[in-house]
């Protein structure tokens, strides 16, 4: 793979992708699910993200990050991506409902930079707390300094509140436009998401095992008392990807425990390029 391609152009085999996302949707490929193989059940969802300029990992506008997506939020949709899933899937996108999210991320300081880090990132690294858990904290705190600049009491609104609080948020209840019978425009928001600095791979003051000229993927391995579980399982499904016996690694492809600074260990594979 060349350091000059866009990550678009990344050389993925075309008889493994489901179906391509459409500009700003997510996500952008959708792999084929394998009904046969329970080791390899297939179906992820990858989002790409290509920071040419810098070590940041740009804003996420289409989607909140999370480990997993569920396909009823496809099923019944008109979209090009959908029906490319319904296709290759058998036409039994219910196989498998609940769908595992990589984000596949590339870096560079400069444009005209030789150096490069890519990382595919199991969506875990980015989801400390759930979605609805992260849509409920920004509410609060929107709805708090809204009542301290309106002379309004916080204690008089609490039962209100909690009660707005205690739905079930998904970010298309913000994204989608609303539109007022007596008004000239309709209006959406634009939910945006950061990643922080404790969650950006790319930043070598934060992760340093993720050097330049490497290829990464990072597996979530949840808690320390489980990481040798899971690092053994991971290590054997990469292994089996190859076509190896007995846990054997390509050469050059080396395994190590990576900390997250929030989330515990992750199994990071990594080889240079």
């Amino acid at each position: 793979m060349s350091r000059d391609l866009n990550a678009e152009q990344f050389m993925l085999r075309d008889d493994l992708i489901a179906g391509h996302g459409g500009k700003a949707t997510f996500p952008d490929l959708v792999l084929r699910t394998n009904q046969n193989d329970p080791t390899f059940q297939g179906g992820e969802f990858i989002e790409i993200k290509d920071a040419t300029t810098s070590y940041n990992i740009a804003s996420f506008n289409s989607t909140i990050p999370s480990a997993y997506k569920n396909i009823d939020d496809y099923v019944g949709t008109s979209s090009k991506l959908y029906e490319a899933i319904l296709e290759a899937d058998g036409n039994d996108p219910y196989h498998l409902i609940s769908r595992e999210v990589y984000y596949l991320i590339r870096g560079r300081q400069r444009k005209d930079d030789t150096n490069c880090k890519v990382c595919l990132v199991q969506g875990g690294f980015f989801e400390t707390l759930s979605v609805t858990e992260n849509i409920k904290s920004a509410l609060n705190k929107s709805l708090r300094e809204a009542m301290a600049e309106s002379d309004i009491k916080g204690d008089d609104y609490e039962e209100s509140i909690n009660d707005v609080l205690s739905f079930n948020w998904k970010r298309e209840h913000l994204s989608r436009v609303r539109h007022h019978e007596k008004s000239s425009i309709s209006l959406r928001m634009r939910v945006m998401t950061e990643v922080v600095k404790e969650a950006n791979v790319l930043n070598e003051n934060q992760y340093p095992d993720i050097t330049d000229n490497t290829l990464n993927m990072l597996v979530p391995a949840h808690t320390e008392a489980r990481y040798e579980e899971l690092a053994r399982v991971a290590i054997q499904k990469m292994s089996m990807a190859f076509g190896l016996d007995n846990n054997a690694l390509p050469p050059g492809l080396e395994v190590k425990k990576l900390k997250h600074l929030r989330n515990g260990p992750f199994v990071l594979f990594q080889t240079t390029i």
